[in-house]
């Protein structure tokens, strides 16, 4: 082997070796605690206390949160197993700091805010009122406006946001 070509394999190494120790400066994310529970027509708040002890991460239920959930969960992210228990309810989450909170993402709910992320569009071809008549009625309480307006304030659990602002692309076409 030529001195140029052990050059090359000692570099690769080098790589190999600093990619394996984590450096190059890297940023290693720390994965999502796995959910592994069967939960049979548990009640909700008990079923969250029971992901919160099995993960070690603080869930906190608002005053809303109520009924009962049957799942079977293996393996599953912490996050997706929220999604999934609470989807039927019309419960939402945010993970705030350290912790997530969990309600119904109702403005009239004392917890909305901390439920909802916020952001304001302005809009180009349509008005704002043209925009909220052609959402469906389920995301209009999300959405404000002024009527001959173009700018839109959405507050919205992020799922429902993202929803929202691909109908309003879909909307604001010239």
């Amino acid at each position: 082997m030529g001195k140029g070509n052990w050059q090359l394999t000692a570099c690769l190494w080098t790589v190999v070796l600093v990619l394996l120790v984590g450096g190059v400066g890297f940023a290693q994310e720390e994965d999502e605690p796995l959910v592994n529970i069967m939960l049979f027509e548990t009640d909700l708040r008990e079923a969250l206390n029971e992901i919160s002890l099995q993960t070690g991460v603080t869930i906190i239920a608002d005053q809303t949160v109520s009924g009962q959930v049957t799942a079977d969960l293996q393996d599953v992210p912490l996050e997706k197993a929220l999604r999934m228990i609470l989807f039927t309810g019309g419960l939402s989450f945010r993970k705030v700091d350290d912790y997530y909170i969990v309600g119904l993402p109702d403005p009239r709910n004392t917890t909305f805010s901390a439920l909802v992320e916020t952001e304001i569009i302005r809009l180009n071809n349509v008005t704002a009122q043209e925009v909220i008549e052609q959402l469906p009625t389920f995301l209009t309480s999300y959405v404000r406006g002024t009527p001959g307006g173009n700018i839109l304030t959405i507050s919205a659990p992020p799922l429902e946001l993202e929803r929202i602002k691909n109908l309003i692309n879909q909307i604001d076409t010239p």
